[in-house]
């Protein structure tokens, strides 16, 4: 890709952040962070066409990194806040390379490892950087656990490390609320097992927000907490 084609790709793309909540009672909530979500002037929603073209190798994947860490380091917050990487971004040096450069400066970035797959010959590649994330001190999340990549079974093979795992009810609101009661509640307690957080997303009314809680589901995301937006 052409250097000027990359640039304005670049240029389109901008974060939006979205709260994710501590429901520490029925009534009583508190945002704790928030998580970066990629968008661009061209597209509504997120932008696959640009995205899938900027991580294609190590090269553009690493402007890439650097655009979007610029962008987040124009913002002034003292919450933390949490990026996606696609699991084929995790197996290029460039991105292992970045965040050991900007670890020091800044404290309060954390990864969340999305659920799209990557072919079988590069899992070691990807345990390598979970292992190097955790080396480096990283907080790092599994997104998205139970769909894609991100599998009952290769998010326990992998948990080591791990200090967040992530539901959303998005890819489930055919289900009854019984059903998605019963997917929390399961969920929740595999966190509470492995002594990490869990974040239901994809609440959107209060009745969903007070059924997730009694689920289990203390830190909440979604429409009905805050849609994402642009911080100051």
């Amino acid at each position: 890709m052409e250097k000027n084609n990359i640039q304005k790709i670049l240029n389109n793309l901008f974060l939006v952040y979205q709260p994710i909540i501590n429901l520490k009672k029925q009534e009583d909530s508190e945002v704790i962070n928030f998580e970066a979500l990629l968008r661009s002037t061209d597209t509504a929603g997120f932008p696959q066409k640009e995205f899938c073209s900027m991580i294609k190798n190590n090269e553009t994947n690493k402007l890439f990194l650097e655009s979007m860490f610029t962008k987040i380091n124009q913002i002034k917050s003292d919450k933390d806040i949490w990026i996606n990487l696609a699991p084929q971004q995790c197996i290029y040096p460039s991105t292992i390379n970045f965040l050991e450069a900007v670890r020091s400066s800044c404290k309060n970035l954390r990864i969340e490892i999305t659920e799209h797959p990557i072919t079988p010959s590069k899992i070691k590649d990807f345990e390598n950087f979970l292992f190097a994330l955790k080396k480096l001190e990283y907080q790092w999340a599994f997104d998205d656990v139970g769909t894609g990549q991100n599998t009952l079974a290769f998010v326990l093979k992998n948990l080591n490390g791990v200090s967040r795992i992530k539901l959303s009810l998005l890819p489930f609101y055919s289900l009854k609320p019984a059903s998605q009661n019963l997917l929390v509640k399961f969920w929740s307690s595999i966190a509470e097992e492995n002594n990490i957080e869990f974040v239901v997303e994809g609440v959107s009314t209060k009745e969903m927000a007070q059924q997730v809680w009694h689920s289990g589901g203390k830190l909440q995301q979604g429409f009905f907490w805050g849609k994402p937006d642009q911080l100051q």
